[in-house]
């Protein structure tokens, strides 16, 4: 935060973002965070704040990546998500969702109802993961295509589609 020659010094210090008095003694960080838990990291939850022990917490990388300054946050029906957080929920591409706003001018409504008619939208949830079915295709390295008649004109269960290598021609 305070080393003006550190090269994120601009994204914290250089903001006014400061540690706590108290926290510059490691071991009262300690009393009040805690050890880090596995898998998560020291996270602001305003992220314009400092660090203290009011304003931190131990977060997934999933929570800090919708709680920084460059996250779009929508409001709809009472709900407020970043972009990335609304579109996994519509089982849309982020991408998708904000060029509704951006480059088609869609309202809040509009961008979050409108029905996706493309197949490379499709979330399709396997051996415990859900991804869209563009993301699976190049996963497992065939074309969406290919993995797209699979599962559309052939009606082959997602499994099958998914595990089933491609013929050599």
């Amino acid at each position: 935060c305070n080393r003006k020659e550190n090269k994120q010094f601009k994204n914290y210090g250089g903001r006014g973002i400061k540690v706590c008095e108290r926290w510059k003694d490691f071991k009262n960080f300690l009393i009040d965070m805690g050890h880090r838990p596995k898998g998560l990291t020291l996270d602001r939850v305003d992220n314009n704040g400092d660090y203290t022990p009011e304003n931190c917490r131990w977060a997934t990388r999933e929570t800090q990546h919708n709680n920084k300054r460059i996250c779009r946050f929508i409001e709809y029906n009472g709900k407020r998500q970043t972009v990335t957080q609304w579109a996994r929920e519509l089982g849309m591409n982020p991408i998708t969702l904000s060029a509704r706003f951006d480059r088609l001018g869609y309202t809040v409504e509009e961008a979050l109802t409108k029905k996706i008619n493309h197949h490379n939208h499709e979330m399709i949830e396997f051996g415990g993961k859900k991804m869209l079915i563009s993301h699976w295709a190049k996963a497992i390295g065939i074309s969406i295509n290919t993995l797209t008649c699979r599962i559309k004109r052939n009606g082959w269960s997602y499994e099958k589609a998914l595990s089933t290598p491609v013929m050599a021609r």
